[in-house]
């Protein structure tokens, strides 16, 4: 299992994103640090789709609830949801009920089979490298280049939800897409 080290974290380097003591604990503890492996791309992959339209913290706080509902964001496991399944969740008060965001994260989960996408080796092939941009102006960016080829990708396998600034959100949690140190 391949992860990313850990940088060290300037208070000029937290996101805005990073709005209350879990955000800041995941920001911390997971973000850009998130372990290379296809279920742990996926979840995240996931959370970002719950994320959405919605802060952080909403999804952080139902992520729980989220990985007990959606099979531990297994996507073979998730694969297997019906339409009656997703039925049932839209009920389940711990979720985000989110009609759409739930299609889209069982979606993909089946195109992922479908395709035999590893998304470790389509992450490694999109970037190769950390990217390690100066972010001193502007910030971290919303979107780069990689990341539209990434969701051109995704798209192409027929996968839901994946624009270019999830796949970035994407890049920078499992670490591709790095802060300049100081």
């Amino acid at each position: 299992m391949t992860t990313f080290e850990p940088q060290e974290i300037t208070d000029d380097a937290v996101p805005s994103w990073v709005k209350d003591e879990r955000t800041d604990l995941y920001f911390r503890n997971e973000w850009g640090t998130v372990p290379l492996t296809q279920h742990k791309i996926f979840e995240h992959l996931c959370l970002l789709t719950f994320q959405l339209g919605l802060q952080w913290k909403v999804v952080l706080k139902h992520r729980k609830a989220l990985a007990k509902h959606l099979k531990d964001f297994d996507p073979a496991h998730m694969a297997t949801l019906t339409d009656a399944d997703i039925d049932s969740l839209l009920l389940e008060p711990s979720m985000i009920r989110n009609r759409r965001k739930i299609e889209a994260c069982v979606h993909n989960a089946k195109m992922l089979m479908y395709h035999e996408i590893d998304l470790p080796e389509v992450l490694s092939e999109h970037f190769g490298k950390t990217i390690v941009l100066d972010t001193s102006a502007h910030g971290m960016p919303r979107t780069y280049p990689a990341t539209d080829e990434l969701s051109n990708f995704f798209k192409d396998c027929e996968m839901q939800l994946v624009g270019p600034v999830l796949c970035c959100a994407l890049a920078q949690a499992t670490g591709y897409i790095r802060p300049q140190k100081g």
